[in-house]
């Protein structure tokens, strides 16, 4: 069944849905926070709630409720994808941390979020409401901006999914204006996000071609706002992903064998 032929009521719970589980992609939420992030009525957030908790996709703690064991499989599969990589990105990973002492993630789309397969953290690191559960919004993280420029399906998908949660101060909410985001960043290469995920910190990232020309994955160095100036973190993290590619694409187009 294709998207648009849901029936309304239908459609309209999937949307507010997708819009609890991107909530919690961070640390545990309470009732009051999701409702405040999602604008949802309380009857209709306790019913969404409970149909993705017995669903496996949340789960209950004491801080509220968090993601829960069905998304996790998920990331072992996408986890999966980049242990068949590694050998390619990994060694661009490490030049680019040892270049910039900075916080280096590598990430893959999971759903309508990123999921972190590589993590190497800074010295100065701040943290990040990422750390522990290694996934974060696709909208306001420089490496989920990069996901979205570059596939065209996962970006018709998030922009229909319903409202974008504002994480932070600077959390782009309005689609319009990411559309226009997501076409600089197609044409020059390289996302920004200066504190629109977490307070304080800001990242760069940059997209691992295969040698299809498609996007396989993202690269992203992360620094606090005082610390290495984005104007060296974007040429940095942009070179560590074209040299990626290269290895990457060289690799798979090789001849079985050699």
């Amino acid at each position: 069944m294709s998207h648009t032929s849901l029936p309304h009521d239908a459609l309209g719970s999937l949307e507010r849905g997708i819009e609890i589980l991107m909530c919690l992609t961070g640390p545990p939420l309470d009732m009051a926070r999701i409702r405040k992030l999602t604008g949802l009525p309380r009857t209709t957030a306790y019913r969404l709630l409970a149909i993705l908790r017995d669903g496996g996709l949340i789960r209950s703690t004491d801080g509220g409720y968090e993601l829960g064991g069905h998304l996790a499989a998920l990331m072992a599969t996408y986890q999966s994808r980049m242990r068949g990589h590694r050998r390619d990105v990994l060694p661009h990973v490490l030049s680019l941390y040892e270049s910039t002492r900075q916080t280096v993630n590598v990430g893959v789309p999971q759903g309508l979020a990123v999921r972190y397969t590589e993590r190497i953290y800074g010295h100065n690191r701040t943290a990040s409401r990422s750390d522990g559960v290694d996934t974060a919004p696709l909208h306001c993280t420089a490496i989920g901006k990069v996901l979205l420029a570059f596939d065209p399906g996962l970006q018709r998908d998030m922009l229909g999914s319903g409202p974008l949660p504002q994480l932070a101060r600077r959390t782009i909410t309005r689609r319009a204006v990411l559309e226009r985001e997501l076409a600089l960043i197609r044409n020059e290469g390289v996302a920004y996000a200066q504190e629109e995920f977490d307070e304080g910190l800001m990242c760069a990232a940059a997209p691992v071609f295969g040698p299809g020309g498609e996007c396989r994955m993202a690269i992203g160095v992360a620094s606090p706002v005082r610390g290495t100036p984005l104007s060296r973190l974007g040429p940095a993290v942009a070179l560590a992903a074209r040299q990626a590619s290269d290895t990457l694409g060289q690799h798979l187009k090789a001849p079985p064998g050699e």
